[in-house]
């Protein structure tokens, strides 16, 4: 009995010197922020403000988008105009980006891209031309951070903290920093100051980012931002004007505030997300996870071959069945969507998956591949992209423990050195490595009985071209290196594709440089812009007016050393309409000229491809005036309207065709 009171009392004077020191750690704490926010003008300026608005220039180091993990990384210089209402937690963010992350940088860039978005709470919205869309969740969470993390409220979430308690100093870039320790809404956190100044330094916390599709995948996220540049404001307020962050250790934002105000008026039509946007999303943002199978596709799963199994999605997915399973091609965008995309393929052939086949190394790309370490499933993989990978499965999921983090399994991991051939029957494929200067990190994936070649992400069709002719040039040096017979392509952004189609394009883009006339006519650009709809297509539909039905061929191919495009088209019986046209640039515009078995001759001109339509409109001499629109459907088929001209301004359906790529 007595030694058991003696271990009470022991016991009981080592909690109460945790009582006490727990106490210390958080006076010690509460008076290094008083420090600060003194040194900063005051805790009563701090809490006095209810608005910032600040211009700043910056640069982003495109970490997930770049070719190689350990850099040099691809950059984006951008501008920023930001205005928080701190009261009401609402935000409006105008961005223009002026390098990587801008729409036309391959091309001839002259004005930024632009974008702006407004947060409410947990509700982001994007306004254009006079409307707003719902602009999801990604930008949510890091909205709260700089709500909590910004220098006006930074002092005040942590003084406001629970468990605030202070560390033993550090010294950090030979400079001694004090530390201060708390948790922001469950997210632990970690403070240093100038142990001189007492100014704040940096800021760290650890959270998971389960709304963002680039950090989803890496669980648990140390964040850090660090404040640089000083400066006294007319508020009497010391404000960092430089703020450097970085992500997983890696470099990330920098950008320097250029014009600051405190308090400002703050206009309501600014600020307000619409309520109908804002009741049909509040605390419901979609976490990446439940990202439904197929979403951002261009149509249903199908196959583009026998055994050769294709989920459309924002990252396509594609299985090959072999005689003892299925081989999966690609794992993105989350485990579970991956595993979704597992139980798709499975139901349908009633077989296991049995590979995992990974051709790139861009995060969104690579997510899934946790999901197959954690069922055991082999992963083919390039030699280089191993070390990202090994990170990516060893990366800690506390907060949101996905299948791994809950069963950790070994990886096994077969890498991808050079050709390598898997799989028997016409599905037997070849993975290669590109070995190319942007695909360094990427694999080409070759049907040989098919002539089929899956490019993996280097390219995907941009507006009327391709992004970008670099990657495309790449492509076809890949496919030249290794003898390859190629007829078809595919990948994982866009659908089966001919392959003279980038053939075409490529020496149409080049070839506009050749002389002075190209350049002036822009002739092979614009014909090659078109050139997605070479090949030949069964068409069938119906005359609008008696419903009767119709049926036709047509046939395009490319003219003139790829100037221009002629197509056939022939009625089947017993319908009789033939036509030969035409498609070529005359004084920098596309014209179509048409000549029928019935002896006339129509002339059509148009603007090309906008917004997935392609719309030929009649010539002043025509009579009635007509037009033919092209309009690519989400099933990878065409539909053509032939339109009549019922008085000056209305047009009536002459017939309708959905026409199906027969050959390419």
């Amino acid at each position: 009995m007595l030694i058991k009171t003696v271990r009470s009392l022991g016991l009981a004077a080592a909690c109460c010197l945790v009582l006490i020191n727990r106490a210390d750690a958080e006076g010690i704490a509460q008076a290094y922020l008083r420090s600060a926010m003194t040194a900063m003008g005051g805790e009563s300026r701090l809490r006095g403000i209810t608005a910032i608005e600040f211009r700043a220039v910056g640069t982003r180091m495109m970490v997930e988008q770049s070719e190689r993990p350990s850099g040099p990384y691809f950059i984006d210089h951008f501008r920023l105009h930001e205005i928080r209402d701190i009261v009401r937690a609402r935000s409006r963010i105008e961005q223009a980006d002026e390098a990587y992350a801008g729409d036309q940088w391959w091309l001839d860039q002259t004005e930024p891209f632009t974008n702006t978005t407004v947060l409410n709470d947990d509700v982001a919205a994007m306004p254009a031309d006079g409307t707003f869309t719902y602009a999801g969740g990604s930008l949510v969470q890091q909205n709260h951070e700089q709500f909590a993390f910004g220098p006006e409220r930074l002092l005040q979430t942590a003084a406001a903290a629970l468990d605030l308690r202070a560390l033993p100093d550090t010294t950090l870039g030979g400079v001694r920093r004090h530390v201060v320790a708390f948790s922001w809404q469950s997210v632990p956190c970690r403070l240093t100051l100038d142990a001189h100044t007492g100014l704040p330094w940096s800021i760290s916390w650890t959270r998971a980012y389960p709304y963002q599709t680039f950090l989803n995948a890496w669980g648990d996220v140390t964040s850090t931002l660090t404040y640089n540049s000083w400066t006294l404001e007319p508020y009497g307020l010391s404000y960092p004007r430089e703020w450097t962050y970085e992500r997983l250790g890696l470099p990330d934002t920098q950008f320097s505030i250029v014009s600051l105000k405190i308090n400002s008026p703050l206009s309501d039509d600014d600020l307000t997300v619409p309520a109908d946007i804002f009741a049909a999303h509040h605390h419901k943002v979609r976490p990446v996870s439940a990202v439904p199978l197929g979403y951002g596709g261009s149509g249903a799963a199908h196959e583009i071959a026998p055994g050769i199994f294709v989920i459309p999605g924002g990252w396509n997915v594609a299985f090959v069945v072999q005689p003892a399973g299925l081989i999966m091609l690609e794992a993105p965008w989350s485990p579970e969507y991956t595993q979704r995309a597992m139980d798709a393929a499975v139901k349908r052939y009633q077989r296991p998956v049995i590979g995992v086949i990974t051709t790139s190394d861009s995060w969104p790309h690579i997510a899934g591949v946790r999901q197959a370490v954690a069922r055991g499933i082999p992963v083919y993989a390039l030699d280089l992209n191993l070390p990202i990978l090994k990170r990516l499965v060893g990366a800690a999921h506390r907060q949101i423990p996905d299948l791994l983090a809950q069963h950790p399994m070994p990886a096994n991991f077969r890498a991808v050195a050079r050709r390598m051939a898997l799989g028997t029957t016409d599905t037997a494929m070849e993975v290669i490595p590109y070995r190319t200067a942007t695909g360094e990190r990427q694999m080409i994936v070759y049907f040989p009985r098919l002539q089929l070649l899956y490019t993996s992400d280097l390219f995907a069709p941009d507006g009327d071209g391709w992004f970008t002719p670099q990657y495309l040039h790449e492509l076809t040096e890949t496919v030249e290196r290794e003898h390859l017979t190629v007829k078809t392509i595919f990948g994982m952004h866009y659908d089966p594709t001919p392959y003279r189609t980038v053939t075409e394009y490529l020496r149409a883009f080049t070839s506009a440089g050749a002389t002075p006339q190209a350049v002036a006519t822009g002739a092979p650009s614009q014909i090659a812009a078109l050139s997605n709809l070479l090949g030949t297509w069964s068409c069938s539909g119906t005359f609008p007016v008696t419903g009767k039905p119709i049926s036709s061929t047509m046939s395009l191919e490319s003219a003139l050393g790829g100037t221009a495009i002629v197509k056939h088209h022939d009625d089947v019986a017993p319908n009789l309409y033939h036509a030969i046209e035409t498609w070529h640039v005359t004084q920098g515009r596309l014209v179509d000229t048409i000549v029928d078995n019935g002896g006339g001759v129509r002339a059509f001109d148009s603007e090309g491809w906008h917004d997935g339509t392609l719309t030929w409109r009649s010539a002043p001499g025509v009579a009635p005036a007509q037009q033919f629109v092209y309009e690519r459907l989400p099933s990878g088929t065409i539909r053509v309207d032939w339109l009549v001209a019922k008085d000056g301004t209305h047009f009536a359906v002459g017939d309708t065709l959905t026409c199906v790529r027969t050959t390419s």
